[in-house]
């Protein structure tokens, strides 16, 4: 198993430990759902809350651990990345697929550490009433996801360069 998606399997694991420890300390009614100045307009349960919290981080788990294993079954023709022909030629498949399931569980750990952040300014917002959501904060944690995301599709591509053209 690679480093990237062990590390996605320990946030994944602190994520529901966040919840864990949060959800026990929510008001019975909680603020979900925040404007852009940060003042709440939609409300769950607590135990709604966090099912859905459950619910969204077993999708993020699914995509960023599930497809990656599906990837490595799949059809060099059903794998989109440029240069294909190249990339996934019998003697460079099984290192094409490895470093796409590497870049997909390093996604994968930016998106649970944005959902757990995100999480974490929610559930800290409703431990102090009136629950307000700092709008600063969250969009630090948007701004530095988004710079995370052109981070990664920049190593994507460094990582599948057009090849030589001898070898088109």
């Amino acid at each position: 198993m690679n480093r990237a998606r062990l590390v996605l399997i320990a946030l994944s694991a602190a994520a529901i430990a966040q919840l864990a420890w949060y959800v026990p300390r929510m008001p019975p009614l909680m603020a979900t759902h925040f404007d852009g100045a940060g003042s709440p307009n939609g409300w769950m349960t607590r135990g709604a809350a966090a099912a859905f919290h459950l619910a969204v981080l077993g999708v993020a788990a699914l995509a960023f651990i599930g497809l990656p294993i599906l990837l490595g079954r799949m059809a060099p023709t059903r794998i989109n990345i440029p240069n294909r022909q190249y990339w996934l030629a019998p003697e460079r498949q099984a290192a094409t697929v490895a470093a796409l399931q590497r870049w997909m569980a390093a996604l994968g750990c930016g998106v649970v550490l944005l959902l757990m952040a995100v999480s974490g300014l929610s559930f800290e917002a409703n431990l102090n009433p009136p629950a307000r959501l700092p709008t600063a904060p969250f969009l630090a944690c948007l701004g530095a996801f988004l710079i995370y995301v052109v981070g990664a599709m920049i190593a994507l591509y460094r990582r599948f360069p057009k090849p030589p053209p001898a070898s088109l």
